[in-house]
């Protein structure tokens, strides 16, 4: 099996609370309804934040908006964007497809996708299309027409259907249906243009489909990758070629109970290994490392506002083997408590960016890129101290080229001795040692 993707920096953006680039598509009070409430544009955001409104208020962000911001992404070192669903919906997370087949108008016409596409792939960065197709929206034609409801959803009567998660919205379909099954993959390939889908909740699929999407996947664009979303072990994804990678919550959750002081350095190592050594490394390698998401709370506010702890997060985020994924904001320390926080608009105000944070995350994403070693190179723990909470470990290319990176999230100076060198750190410090053909040795 081989590594389609062996050194990408992933970037998640949530559409709507990007960047509004042509007002003109903005959604207006009283053009749909989203649950009988009518959806609205606001630019508060204290209420595109509340979870009582966020899913149907619209910041205006929209396609137009990603395509201007491509040079800051570049700026910053981003190789692949990851958009949330961008079909056609009544929620602003689009989540709840209308129609898989056409663009949100509020985003934009199929013309201002296919200029995101080419403007993107001119800057050297791919383009991954979020596939939401456990379920849909209560307006999509499947479900309004009883004559294919009963056919095309599960049901758990002759009138009503599964929904995720039991709830009051979101239809389950019924990929086990041929015909459901055929539909679906006809989405693949009516949006030959992209490089990769993220496969939301994934694990609710059948595998049947899932093998064949992920060979449609393939037959369309032979570099194409699936990441299916998964928030636990995925060793059976992998074991049966459902998908090339997953979100990695795994990684997200080691690091968010070290952090927040909840596990020990030595159980930290250990439970970084139940993925890095369990999983296929191919898999390990095109699994996306995140801290935060639009359904998360953000990490910094997890470790208390600890704007260093985010940044020695950052650090493992982007030297342990994975594919780092950011979140929008991210890199300037952007807050939230909660989803709908989480889903708050890009802070375009640089004034309020943490500039800190920026060139720390800029650095990590240039050591990346300049050291294969950081990308590819096998990984093997070398210490974890639990009372001091430090911890070491190494990446090794069979070339010779090997990275020590440490890190000391303890409360006094911590004196690293690992052979190659000694080096006291203070807290929250952390050191990146590399060697190989470009850095003979020496701290970077």
């Amino acid at each position: 099996m081989s590594v389609k993707w062996p050194n990408e920096v992933v970037y998640q953006i949530f559409p709507d609370r990007w960047l509004n680039g042509d007002p003109v598509n903005d959604v207006r009070t009283g053009d749909f309804e989203w649950h009988g409430k009518p959806a609205r544009k606001s630019a508060r955001v204290d209420q595109l934040t509340d979870p009582r409104l966020h899913q149907r208020l619209f910041y205006g962000g929209d396609l137009a908006g990603i395509a201007k911001s491509v040079p800051y992404l570049s700026a910053l070192g981003v190789t692949a964007v990851y958009l949330t669903p961008i079909f056609a919906s009544r929620s602003s997370h689009g989540y709840d497809a209308d129609d898989y087949f056409r663009i949100a108008p509020h985003f934009g016409t199929r013309g201002e996708y296919l200029d995101l596409v080419r403007i993107l792939h001119a800057a050297g960065i791919k383009l991954v299309l979020d596939g939401v197709f456990n379920h849909t929206s209560f307006e999509h034609p499947w479900y309004a027409d009883v004559r294919t409801r009963g056919d095309f959803y599960c049901m758990k009567t002759s009138r009503r259907t599964m929904t995720w998660m039991n709830g009051s919205t979101l239809p389950k379909l019924n990929p086990e249906n041929p015909r459901v099954e055929a539909e679906l993959l006809r989405v693949i390939s009516a949006w030959p243009e992209i490089d990769g889908w993220r496969l939301d909740a994934a694990h609710l699929l059948p595998r049947r489909f899932l093998r064949k999407f992920k060979a449609r996947v393939e037959s369309t664009r032979p570099n194409g990758i699936v990441v299916m979303e998964d928030w636990t072990d995925s060793s059976e994804h992998f074991r049966d070629g459902l998908c090339d990678g997953v979100t990695n919550f795994l990684f997200r959750d080691a690091v968010e109970r070290f952090f927040v002081e909840d596990c020990s350095a030595e159980t930290f190592l250990k439970r970084l290994v139940t993925w890095i050594h369990r999983y296929p490394w191919p898999n390990v390698v095109q699994s996306w490392n995140l801290l935060d998401n639009h359904d998360t709370p953000r990490f910094l506010n997890r470790v208390g506002l600890d704007r260093r702890r985010l940044m020695l997060a950052q650090v493992l985020q982007f030297t342990l083997p994975g594919t780092p994924m950011l979140y929008q904001g991210d890199e300037i320390g952007m807050t939230g408590t909660h989803d709908g926080e989480a889903r708050a608009p890009m802070v375009w105000d640089r004034k309020k960016w943490d500039r800190k944070i920026l060139r720390h995350v800029r650095k990590l994403i240039q050591l990346r890129k300049r050291h294969p070693v950081l990308s590819l190179g096998s990984w093997r723990p070398l210490l974890a101290a639990n009372a001091s909470r430090a911890v070491a470990f190494e990446r090794r290319l069979r070339s010779g080229a090997r990275a020590v990176i440490a890190l000391n999230d303890g409360y006094r100076p911590y004196r690293f001795d690992l052979g190659i060198f000694r080096k006291t750190l203070p807290p929250r410090g952390h050191l990146i040692w590399i060697s190989d053909r470009r850095t003979p040795g020496r701290f970077v």
